[in-house]
């Protein structure tokens, strides 16, 4: 069946074939189950049109003539079936895994888990098609990862004669080691009167993680502190904050959390 399309009309479930053989042929077809279905790939057939004409006896013979080449087809009821196609509802939708997982101790995420492809087309009666937003994949279930892991997934059908552009979809779980350092960083302030400002401390310690794969490659003069006087807060106080990092790394903290600062006179 082609992906974009459906059948549009009532096709019969059964066909009567009536051969011409010796006795013990005809027994032999009766025991053969798979010459008791008829199999035609739409798809194929499709290249000219939204009709398409099934000659009974040529489908027979195509399918079955090279292994009872011998045995003759006298008539079918019918003598061919008609089949209409036409286009189906369809729009993208989001992949997403039915996911649980959880890392090891030291380990996170190096990038963002990633389903390849992201999202596929759904086809199928608009009434359908049109409630559904996403489709989800069947579950599966990761403990203790210390490495990045990669699964194809079987995406569960949505709902009742809902086709999908694809049936599988890539998981990848990117894992690494986190190592966990600081950087000393000098506090800056400039107060509105241009007054000389005493600071302590003068340097604050971000506290920070980074992948093992990045550590030795962060480019530490991305760190960026600043400083700021919140409304409420005691009078000479300044609250540190991270402002700037490296795209790697990941802030866990900044000691001290404030400063204290003198005006100079």
């Amino acid at each position: 069946m082609p992906y974009s399309k459906r059948i549009a009309n009532n096709i019969p479930e059964k066909v009567t074939v009536v051969l011409k053989a010796r006795g013990f042929e005809l027994l032999w077809i009766g025991l053969y189950q798979r010459l008791k279905t008829i199999s035609v790939d739409l798809a194929e057939k499709n290249s000219t049109g939204n009709k398409i004409g099934l000659g009974i006896a040529g489908e027979f013979n195509k399918q079955f003539g090279k292994e009872i080449s011998s045995i003759e087809v006298v008539a079918t009821q019918p003598d061919s079936v008609y089949i209409f196609l036409s286009s189906k509802y369809q729009k993208k939708v989001a992949v997403r895994p039915s996911l649980r997982y959880s890392l090891k101790k030291n380990f996170g995420l190096l990038e963002n888990i990633k389903m390849v492809p992201d999202s596929i087309f759904i086809s199928g009666e608009k009434s359908v098609i049109e409630k559904i937003d996403s489709v989800i994949t069947q579950n599966v279930e990761f403990t203790a990862l210390d490495k990045s892991v990669q699964k194809d997934l079987n995406i569960v059908t949505p709902a009742k004669d809902v086709l999908l552009s694809a049936y599988q979809s890539l998981l990848t779980i990117p894992v690494d080691e986190f190592i966990e350092n600081k950087i000393s960083l000098a506090v800056h302030f400039q107060d509105g009167d241009n007054k000389r400002l005493v600071l302590i401390p003068e340097k604050v310690d971000v506290i920070y993680k980074a992948p093992l794969k990045y550590y030795n490659s962060l480019p530490l003069d991305s760190f960026k502190i600043s400083t700021t006087r919140q409304p409420g807060s005691p009078e000479g106080k300044l609250l540190i904050k991270v402002e700037n990092y490296p795209f790697r790394a990941q802030v866990i903290s900044a000691i001290p959390s404030s400063v204290t600062y003198f005006i100079q006179r």
